[in-house]
């Protein structure tokens, strides 16, 4: 049984690019390549100005899990490492290590031959043929030059996508998921026993065939396409398994059916959380339990009437003076008053005949009055008494 190397985050939350396709058992897809060439295009700018050396194998470059080439890809200072000499010659080493990466199980069979896009292929041929600095004849600096190299290995990446301004977030997300995919591929690995990886190597070297002929037959019979919504921009490279799982189930693309449990497993199950919640401290009796007081929601009148009548309110009313006119007895504010006083009205007596005539209407046949008393004679409201006289 061949052994099984599982990969982890060194101390600066990093994978080289030795550990992916060690992983993956599989050289990396074209996607990547763009990340990684954009990433590390920008990684050795920001290191320019420092000591660097050449990257020539694939444990060289080092991927965070933020998605960044980290900057000891270029700075690190190994015995087996040459030095820099100029930010082209970098630019160069970095394509063709890029490009082992894409050929990496390939290489192992000399008969097999990796096909690359054109638009991949011709910006490794900008990158490799770099160091030739052929522009220096033209008077052009060192250092120009190998900004000009950069900056368009930057735009032919950017190019490469639906939406050029989104390149830097894009491919940053490419990278975060190469490395999240890669440690949960090793993950994976790391918990499955001997007799697992013994019947996995059993199942690659005896039903190969018949899953051969299964995708063959599927092919024959032909299989139902989903509908997809084309983007140039290949976002499902920046998603890891999990998370292009969780996007399908959000978006309902696919229906969850509801899995069958045999009864013993759900009730082993049902037993252990049994089990878990009687380990835990026991609750206690309800009589020394302490309850808050129940809240009752008051409507805005009794909210008022309940800030009257706290000591708040009364704290913040002032007393008002209130001015008196000459010549009005003074009593005090809020005394009741004893008597009332006369009024120079009159009071007049109703008629008999008159009250009997309204009260008992309904005795008539045709309900009408046969005798219409006369009304008694009007009077003035505000009439005097008799014996009553203005002193005015």
């Amino acid at each position: 049984m061949s052994t099984v190397s599982y990969c982890r985050l060194d101390s600066s939350h990093c994978l080289s690019l030795k550990q992916v396709v060690k992983s993956f058992c599989a050289p990396i897809k074209e996607e990547h390549a763009w990340a990684v060439l954009h990433q590390g295009v920008l990684a050795l700018l920001q290191v320019s100005d420092q000591p660097c050396y050449l990257v020539r194998f694939l444990e060289d470059i080092l991927i965070s899990d933020e998605g960044h080439l980290h900057a000891r890809t270029f700075t690190r200072d190994d015995l087996n490492r040459l030095p820099m000499s100029n930010l082209a010659t970098g630019v160069a080493e970095l394509g063709v290590v890029v490009y082992d990466a894409l050929d990496w199980s390939v290489t192992k069979d000399s008969s097999v031959e990796r096909r690359l896009s054109a638009e991949l292929e011709s910006v490794l041929d900008v990158m490799t043929s770099a160091d030739d600095l052929e522009m220096l004849d033209e008077g052009i600096g060192e250092e120009e030059v190998a900004s000009r190299l950069c900056e368009k290995v930057l735009e032919l990446c950017r190019h490469h996508l639906a939406l050029p301004g989104e390149a830097a977030e894009h491919y940053q997300q490419v990278c975060r998921a190469v490395v999240a995919e890669a440690l949960e591929l090793s993950s994976l690995m790391s918990r499955l026993s001997s007799k697992d990886l013994e019947e996995l190597e059993s199942l690659d070297r005896q039903d190969w065939a018949g899953i051969f002929n299964q995708v063959m037959g599927e092919l024959r019979s032909g299989i139902k396409l989903r509908k997809v919504d084309y983007s140039r921009t290949p976002t499902e490279f920046s998603m890891t398994p999990y998370e292009m799982l969780m996007e399908e189930v959000q978006s309902k693309k696919i229906v969850l059916k509801k899995p069958v449990i045999p009864v013993h497993v759900e009730k082993a199950a049902r037993d252990q959380i049994m089990d878990f919640i009687r380990s835990r401290p026991t609750l206690k009796p309800a009589a020394e339990r302490t309850l808050n007081e129940p809240t009752q929601d008051e409507c805005p009148a009794e909210i008022l009437m309940n800030e009257i009548r706290g000591g708040r309110a009364r704290q913040s009313l002032r007393r008002t003076k209130v001015r008196r006119k000459k010549g009005v007895i003074d009593e005090s504010f809020g005394k009741v008053v004893d008597k009332v006083k006369s009024t120079n009205r009159k009071v007049i007596d109703l008629d008999a005949s008159f009250a009997s005539a309204i009260f008992n209407f309904e005795e008539s046949p045709d309900n009408s009055l046969e005798v219409m008393p006369s009304s008694p004679e009007p009077c003035h409201e505000n009439a005097l008494e008799p014996g009553l006289q203005n002193d005015d």
